[in-house]
C-alpha cells in the first residue's frame, strides 16, 4: 500500500474516531436544549345557590387548556333530575387558554305545606363539559349545595 493511501486510511480512522467522541456531546446538547413540556391543564367548577330566589350559579374556570366551548348542567341529587337533560346543554363558545364563564339555572322553590312528605332542602351539584379540539372532553363536577328548591316536578 502506498504512503498516500496509508495516510488517507489513517486520516479516515482518526476522523471516524473523532465523530464517535463528539456524538455523545451532540446528544447531550439536544436533550438539554429541548423545550419543557406544556403545563398540565386544570379545570374547576363551583356551585352557589341563592335560597331566596332559587337561582343556582355555576362558574367554570380553566387554565392551560385551549377550549372551544363548555356545557353546563345542574343536578338535583334528591330527585335525580338534571337540567338540561344529559347531552342536550347548549355549547357556549370560549377562547383562550385560561378563563372563566358563569351560567345560571332557575330552580323551583319548595313551598312549605304544599306537598306532604317532602324534605325541607334538596341537595344539588353541577358539572361542566370542557370541550377541546385537541383532546377528549373533560367532565368536572362542582361542590354540592343544599337549598329549599328542586328541579323537575314533585308529585
Amino acid at each position: 500500500m502506498s504512503v498516500g493511501r496509508q495516510w488517507v486510511r489513517r486520516l479516515g480512522l482518526l476522523l471516524a474516531a473523532g465523530l464517535v467522541v463528539q456524538v455523545p456531546g451532540l446528544v447531550g446538547v439536544g436533550v438539554s436544549g429541548a423545550s419543557a413540556a406544556a403545563p398540565t391543564p386544570s379545570y374547576q367548577v363551583t356551585l352557589s345557590i341563592d335560597p331566596s330566589t332559587c337561582v343556582a350559579t355555576v362558574t367554570a374556570s380553566w387554565s392551560n387548556a385551549k377550549l372551544q366551548n363548555v356545557q353546563f348542567y345542574v343536578d338535583d341529587l334528591t330527585t335525580s333530575v338534571t337540567d338540561p337533560e344529559r347531552g342536550t346543554a347548549p355549547m357556549e363558545p370560549v377562547s383562550g387558554k385560561s378563563g372563566s364563564l358563569t351560567h345560571s339555572f332557575q330552580l323551583n322553590p319548595l313551598l312549605a305545606g304544599t306537598v306532604t312528605g317532602t324534605v325541607a332542602q334538596h341537595s344539588f351539584n353541577a358539572w361542566v363539559w370542557f370541550n377541546s379540539a385537541q383532546s377528549p372532553p373533560q367532565q368536572t363536577y362542582s361542590n354540592s349545595a343544599d337549598a329549599p328548591c328542586y328541579l323537575g316536578r314533585i308529585v
